[in-house]
């Protein structure tokens, strides 16, 4: 599953690469630019992938020692606001900063066995900011290229449920909640359709560091039994949108 989720983001990476290849073809003759330095904000909306890894480990002394690995994927909508200020050189060159927030409906819903245990986890990431800086060049008066280089800061919501069939005992339930913060790149194409208003399409990744939670508890005749799920989730995002520029 990561690697066809790869692909599709390459492909959609090399669609964006491909347009603004031919936008660049536009010779400077199509009139003044329509960019100008200043602030902007924007809304986008698109498809996204949510991909993990996952370890399940079970451990209690002299009892048992088993543990398994797994990965895990979610296709959902997501959703961006933007609020940035960008300044175009005479060159044509542009740098900026952004500060974007994102939510989208992805969640991990994996159900396993691990030594006879019956074992289900959940992981959603509620929200994400991500302050980047934005680097880009004018390809004509109404195409621009840019990259997107920052770091993405997420809530993350876990659940884990631990179940025993004829133990006798109901399901260990536990939640738990981790905020990270990691990795985020983007390439796009924005194109003006006057001095206000841009039509946009961004192709993204987002990677952050794992996540890990450890229960303890005597459970299922287990004496001093631990409980311990590692989880690092990734992001691919496609999304198109409109910008306004102030």
């Amino acid at each position: 599953m990561l690697t066809k989720v790869s692909f599709s983001s390459i492909a959609l990476a090399g669609i964006l690469s491909a347009t603004l290849a031919n936008a660049s073809g536009e010779v400077s003759s199509s009139g003044p630019s329509l960019y100008n330095s200043g602030f902007y904000t924007g809304a986008l909306l698109g498809y996204s992938s949510m991909n993990s890894s996952i370890r399940e480990s079970l451990f209690s002394p002299g009892l048992l020692n088993s543990s398994k690995n797994l990965t895990g994927n979610s296709q959902g909508i997501v959703g961006d606001l933007l609020l940035g200020y960008r300044h175009f050189f005479k060159n044509k060159y542009m740098l900026g900063f952004e500060f974007g927030f994102s939510a989208n409906n992805n969640e991990l819903n994996n159900k396993f066995l691990v030594n006879n245990f019956n074992i289900q986890t959940k992981l959603k990431g509620q929200y994400k900011f991500t302050p980047s800086v934005v680097i880009g060049t004018q390809l004509s008066s109404k195409w621009l290229g840019f990259i997107k280089l920052g770091v993405s800061m997420s809530r993350f919501k876990g659940y884990h449920s631990l179940y025993l069939p004829g133990s006798g005992e109901g399901a260990d339930i536990r939640t738990f909640s981790s905020t990270k913060t990691g990795f985020m790149g983007a390439l796009g194409a924005e194109y003006a359709i006057n001095e206000k208003i841009s039509t946009i399409a961004l192709a993204s990744y987002e990677s952050f560091g794992s996540i890990s939670s450890t229960f303890k508890e005597n459970i299922f005749g287990f004496p001093n039994e631990t409980t311990t799920i590692k989880m690092k989730p990734e992001y691919y995002t496609f999304k198109v949108g409109m910008t306004y520029s102030f």
